[in-house]
């Protein structure tokens, strides 16, 4: 019994009020005991739930892919990057590049030592090795310029001679849809522009110097069946206008905005 409960003890009135009477001078103390409760203690809470707000929003802005980086020769493979420019993961478009991934963990590095440890694997030297590679990176990036010169300042670009173009946003989405890293695409959306009829699959299995091969044929072949101007007008053009220089492989890495 406690000491309440000892002081109405001496109290002579009905069992039923005294109890009742006990009972809320129970609750009251009891309420007042929680509201003693230090202020920490409440700092502390807060600061447990804005930790795990922040670590929320800091989880869902590493893993939500921003940019995309297409590196295409033979193998075909591509790098997804966060906001803080780190691979947040690849993936292999044909099988060539699956070989190439097999070996390799990239996660967490950012894109240009990313780019150094697949250009030094070893099968990927095999194709870099050879006398008609084309070793093409292709950027889909609000910070398109900015990882452009991080690409064009890796060791391997420079010593494979590689080009870097960019491609839209929105060409990221159908690329993958059908089949094909977003370098891949925009080459073979070139060439159903300029007439040529190819499927994913056969793109797929071709070679980057083998698509723009074909990409330099059909434009050559448009300008053949091209009406020409006849000599008189040709004549009242300015000097300047009168030559064209360019092929279809050059067309086609400038329309994908080439960077030199």
């Amino acid at each position: 019994m406690n000491r309440i409960q000892k002081a109405f003890g001496e109290i002579r009135a009905e069992e039923a009020l005294k109890s009742g009477t006990i009972s809320f001078l129970q609750q009251e103390i009891a309420r007042r005991e929680r509201r003693k409760k230090p202020i920490w203690a409440y700092a502390v809470a807060c600061a447990v739930l804005l930790l795990l707000v922040g670590g929320g929003v800091l989880y869902w802005l590493y893993h939500t892919p921003v940019s995309y980086i297409s590196i295409d020769v033979n193998p075909s493979v591509e790098l997804e990057l966060n906001v803080f420019d780190r691979v947040i993961d690849c993936q292999s478009y044909n099988d060539d590049g699956e070989v190439i991934l097999n070996g390799l963990e990239l996660d967490n590095m950012t894109y240009t030592q990313a780019i150094e440890s697949i250009l030094a694997e070893e099968s990927m030297q095999s194709y870099l090795g050879s006398e008609n590679a084309e070793l093409v990176f292709t950027v889909s990036s609000e910070k398109e310029d900015e990882i452009t010169a991080g690409i064009e300042s890796c060791r391997g670009y420079a010593e494979h001679q590689g080009n870097c173009v960019s491609a839209q946003s929105g060409s990221v989405e159908e690329a993958h849809e059908a089949g094909l890293s977003v370098g891949r695409y925009t080459v073979y959306q070139q060439l159903l522009e300029s007439g040529y009829e190819i499927t994913p699959e056969e793109c797929r299995g071709m070679s980057m110097r083998e698509l723009y091969d074909l990409l330099e044929q059909q434009t050559q072949e448009d300008s053949s069946q091209s009406p020409q101007p006849d000599k008189d007008s040709t004549a009242s053009l300015p000097e300047h206008q009168g030559q064209g220089e360019g092929n279809g492989y050059q067309w086609g890495k400038q329309n994908g905005q080439h960077h030199s």
